[in-house]
């Protein structure tokens, strides 16, 4: 929960400089599909404080429920289905191949998209950080391929 500053009454900031990337990835149709974190740090997101990725919900009022205040990031609702927001680390808080990787492995482990008709389309820009081996190994698997 914020803290109060005493004086003025308005909740007061951040103590500690954390940064971060937000990533968006939407449908053609411009729907919201899934939010991605990357947090800068050279540990895995699974070793990373909790209290990183639990977020800060500022649209609830009953500041005494927390599991509204403490949301877990973005949740994304997309064909029906609920996609929780991914979260990520590298030591810029920048994307590499490997998380993008994984992005788009959690996508797919969610069955974000039906694959019966066609595959899923990515669009990206040529950034070298981006199209590395592994990555184009991920996309081009025939069992989660996308375009």
């Amino acid at each position: 929960m914020p803290k109060i500053d005493d004086e003025a009454g308005a909740p007061t900031g951040s103590t500690m400089d954390l940064h971060f990337t937000v990533l968006g990835f939407i449908s053609g149709t411009g729907e919201a599909v899934m939010c991605a974190i990357i947090f800068k740090s050279e540990q895995p997101v699974s070793e990373i404080p909790i209290s990183w990725k639990l977020g800060l919900d500022i649209t609830v009022t009953d500041m005494d429920d927390q599991a509204k205040v403490m949301a877990g990031g973005p949740t994304c609702t997309y064909l029906g289905k609920q996609v929780p927001c991914f979260f990520g680390t590298s030591p810029k808080a920048s994307i590499t191949s490997i998380i993008l990787a994984d992005m788009l492995q959690f996508i797919d482990k969610l069955r974000t998209y039906g694959r019966s008709i066609v595959n899923p389309f990515l669009l990206l820009n040529s950034h070298h950080s981006r199209l590395m081996l592994l990555f184009l190994k991920y996309i081009n698997d025939p069992s989660h391929k996308w375009h």
